[in-house]
């Protein structure tokens, strides 16, 4: 008899005055009412790819496709809330500049453990295509430790090379994967993985003179975009392939993966000696991206034909040896389309902290499909949609004052998530384009600000399950605190904001502590399920009742070099009812 009575007390808790937050919704506290874009002032700006750094400021990298500067690449920065970093190269921007090359463009980023920024691409010098890889210090400025006053450009023995992906290996040496040109005219591109020193010169103990080139298909059209390491050091580069063309004039690629051993050599237990090719649909089928699950298996994402230039976001699951995961999907492979979307196009994929998998990229327009809209799906380790997220599991993010919104970029970051790509402001320019989406659906009034601490931006506080208090299930969770450091949760009737410690004490009046302690974990994340029966909050003047509104803060401990031992986060006004 009791199930009625909690399922009615749950109706009746449904946010009126109070604010939720809906996961796969724009945070409009992020940028301008959920937009970022640099301001450059070219009339087409790419985002090829972003990163979050530990204190919360993102990097990402595009390029100025037309209007002035055409062809010039460009790195901003920008701070935790959207706005460019003026502290970061001229007013939020560098543009790195390669004498004697054309055509250059960047298409990765990656960040070393002491703050320097890793940016590669390609460009062209007489007619060959050859790789560049550039560093920059923590505040734009170009290393000059690396290569030549912070550049290296380094060109194949043979034929071209392009580039798409730039990641760093544990030990500091820098791998750059992408494609090579067998031979200067031509059309058969191989796989490409190049390894640098951590000064930028090639590695001579990989591959042939620091470059692996991979003929996965014999004769045909091999092309990588990504590459993942893997525990012992193994390499896992995922990219297309075809497989036969059977004398007719539509040739489909395949999802291909292939691995190298740690000195780039193909490792022959994996798949056909070392390669591998996967046919998702029986069109054209593309890895864009790798990531790797908690438990060693590899999650490629891409686009998947439905039909001949029509696309659906397509995931494969294997495990370490390349063999498909016969618990994922249908014997590996997950086909996710987003209803009343023509096409759908997947770039990026991402693990969360529960092992759930983000695949971002975007979606035509259901009533113009010139035009396309971000779009994001996450799924679990099954390959099942979550139907916690969004709208059975996806959700578009529809920027109406700026189409196309082609989504190319994407990170996580705590309990939101960070997407990039290019879109058009309303007045026909193309802007880099960067908006925040929350992760997951909370019931939250986030009020205050948390201020920033020795591991980065600040902690900040949200809430998760229900202000029932049938129910008695609602948790307080924090992101951004001190790893493994210690703190403790109170809370109060009123709303402050006064200097306290090394930040901001937002909850005032009489106070009540939530004991005992809580540690966070290794990433900074603190979690509190209350027990709205447990004392303080059981009697007196503590007592969480129906109808009333409390406040809640973490204060935890922090030892910068200078200031007072502890810090507090921002606060959450939490209205429960029955």
């Amino acid at each position: 008899m009791q199930r009625p009575l909690l399922g009615l007390a749950l109706a009746l808790c449904a946010p009126t005055s109070f604010a939720e937050v809906t996961s796969g919704a724009i945070d409009p506290a992020f940028g301008s009412t959920g937009v970022a874009t640099p301001g450059l002032p070219a009339d087409s700006e790419t985002c090829e790819d972003l990163l979050l750094q530990p204190d919360g400021r993102i990097v990402a990298i595009g390029a100025n496709q037309s209007g002035p500067a055409v062809g010039t690449n460009f790195v901003a920065r920008f701070e935790p809330d959207g706005s460019l970093d003026t502290s970061f190269g001229q007013g939020g921007y560098v543009f790195p500049d390669l004498p004697g090359l054309v055509a250059v463009r960047l298409y990765g980023v990656a960040l070393q453990p002491d703050g320097r920024i890793l940016i590669a691409g390609d460009g062209s010098a007489a007619s060959i295509q050859r790789i560049q890889v550039q560093r920059l210090l923590a505040d734009g400025s170009l290393d000059p430790s690396f290569g030549s006053a912070g550049s290296v450009v380094h060109t194949l023995p043979s034929g071209s090379a392009t580039v798409r992906d730039v990641v760093l290996q544990d030990d500091g040496k820098i791998l750059v994967v992408g494609s090579s040109l067998d031979g200067f005219t031509s059309a058969d591109l191989d796989v490409l993985v190049t390894r640098l020193q951590p000064d930028g010169s090639l590695d001579p103990s990989f591959g042939v003179g620091g470059h692996a080139i991979v003929d996965a298909v014999q004769d045909r059209e091999d092309v990588a975009d990504s590459v993942l390491v893997q525990a012992d050091g193994s390499l896992i580069v995922g990219g297309r392939g075809r497989v036969t063309d059977g004398g007719a004039d539509f040739i489909p690629f395949d999802f291909l993966l292939l691995r190298l051993d740690p000195n780039g050599a193909l490792d022959p237990s994996f798949g056909n000696g070392g390669t591998r090719l996967y046919e998702l649909t029986p069109f054209h089928d593309t890895v864009f991206d790798l990531a790797q699950l908690p438990d060693g298996r590899i999650v490629a994402a891409g686009s998947a034909g439905r039909a001949p230039w029509r696309f659906a976001f397509g995931l494969l699951c294997t495990d370490a040896n390349g063999e498909p995961d016969a618990g994922f999907g249908v014997g590996g492979r997950r086909l996710i389309d987003f209803p009343g979307t023509p096409s759908s196009f997947a770039r990026r994929v991402a693990i969360d902290p529960s092992g759930r998998i983000l695949v971002g990229g975007s979606s035509q327009f259901p009533d113009n499909p010139g035009f396309d809209i971000f779009s994001l799906a996450r799924v679990d380790d099954t390959g099942t949609l979550d139907p916690s997220f969004g709208v059975a599991g996806r959700a578009h993010v529809d920027l109406p004052d700026h189409r196309p919104d082609r989504g190319l970029a994407l990170a996580l970051d705590g309990d939101t998530i960070l997407m990039g790509g290019t879109s058009n402001d309303g007045s026909g320019h193309t802007d880099m384009t960067l908006v925040r989406i929350y992760a997951e659906t909370r019931a939250r009034e986030v009020y205050c600000s948390g201020a920033p601490n020795s591991a980065g931006a600040g902690a900040r506080i949200a809430s998760s399950g229900s202000t029932s208090l049938a129910a008695n299930g609602l948790v307080l969770e924090v992101s951004g605190s001190l790893p493994s450091g210690q703190g403790l949760f109170f809370y109060g009737p009123n709303r402050i904001q006064t200097p306290f410690g090394d930040g901001l004490r937002c909850v005032g009046g009489t106070s009540f502590r939530l004991l005992p302690p809580v540690q966070a974990d290794a990433q900074g994340r603190v979690t509190r399920t209350l027990d709205l029966g447990a004392p303080p909050a059981a009697s007196g003047v503590g007592r969480i009742e129906a109808g009333s509104t409390w406040n809640f803060q973490l204060w935890y401990r922090d030892a910068p070099a200078a200031g007072a031992g502890f810090n507090l986060s921002d606060a959450l006004a939490v209205p429960f009812c029955p």
